[in-house]
């Protein structure tokens, strides 16, 4: 099956660091997904730090540093990515709650895990670079994913630079 972006994520993947943007990319030819929201300005995320539950993360985490915020280099290094099964758009408010949803999500982020994995390999050979993703079911990375954490944003992806 063929998968393309619709406008809104076009509009959004240009947000994004070529990192970011070749990953989700690749996913693309495997899954089908949207991504909902890259960078965001100030005022947007504002608008959801005010709007409970997300407001309990992002104040927790200091608005100053949200990880959807633009960076120097005029990219996004977080997005929210939900995936599509048959055409339809998985209820993220049931993940973690059904096990059908929970597992189609799961394995959707799997698949993205397996691509950055792959992907930052070769990176690495080629530009003695280290890079890595962060995804909002397992903040800690201790994949543990539903049990020690209050907040499970399973949307959510960070692009982060290893030292």
């Amino acid at each position: 099956m063929t998968y393309s972006y619709g406008a809104h994520s076009i509009a959004q993947r240009a947000t994004l660091h070529p990192h970011l943007q070749q990953l989700l990319d690749r996913l693309l030819e495997r899954h089908d997904f949207r991504i909902e929201e890259g960078a965001r300005t100030r005022e947007r995320q504002q608008e959801l730090y005010d709007t409970p539950p997300i407001g309990t993360l992002t104040q927790k985490r200091g608005n100053e540093e949200y990880p959807h915020r633009i960076r120097p280099d005029g990219t996004g290094w977080a997005v929210d990515i939900y995936p599509y099964i048959n055409g339809k758009r998985i209820d993220v408010r049931k993940v973690g709650f059904t096990p059908i949803e929970t597992a189609q999500f799961a394995w959707f982020l799997g698949i993205l895990r397996g691509l950055a994995f792959d992907y930052f390999q070769g990176l690495h050979a080629m530009t003695n670079e280290r890079w890595d993703l962060r995804f909002g079911i397992n903040w800690n990375r201790d994949a543990v994913i539903l049990a020690d954490q209050s907040f499970h944003d399973w949307p959510h992806i960070e692009l982060e630079r290893v030292a």
